[in-house]
């Protein structure tokens, strides 16, 4: 691959990686799982001759700004225990000592 191919490879990933994460509004959470895969496709070309891409070392370059990700904002009610259930669970461990007894 000459370089001037490998630099219109490098811009078309990161395009399609910052579209994608706008496009699907992706956590960095899912980000990750999006870049798990990413790596598995190349890993397997490259495997099996269809590329000599090294991926992983393209994504690890890769500088996204966190502002780019969505951030999930948790409502303090779909919590699972709520501000005075919390006061109640560490009480009976501190007692106890473990969720088992």
């Amino acid at each position: 691959m000459t370089k001037h191919s490998y630099c219109r490879f490098q811009s078309r990933i990161e395009t399609f990686i910052k579209s994608t994460i706008h496009q699907y509004s992706l956590t960095a959470k899912t980000y990750s799982g999006l870049g798990t895969i990413i790596r598995g496709v190349f890993k397997y070309g490259k495997c099996h001759g269809f590329t000599n891409i090294s991926i992983t070392t393209f994504l690890g370059d890769l500088e996204l700004s966190k502002r780019i990700f969505q951030r999930k904002v948790i409502d303090k009610e779909s919590e699972v225990f709520n501000e005075d259930e919390i006061i109640v669970v560490k009480d009976y461990l501190r007692k106890k000592g473990t969720i088992w007894d």
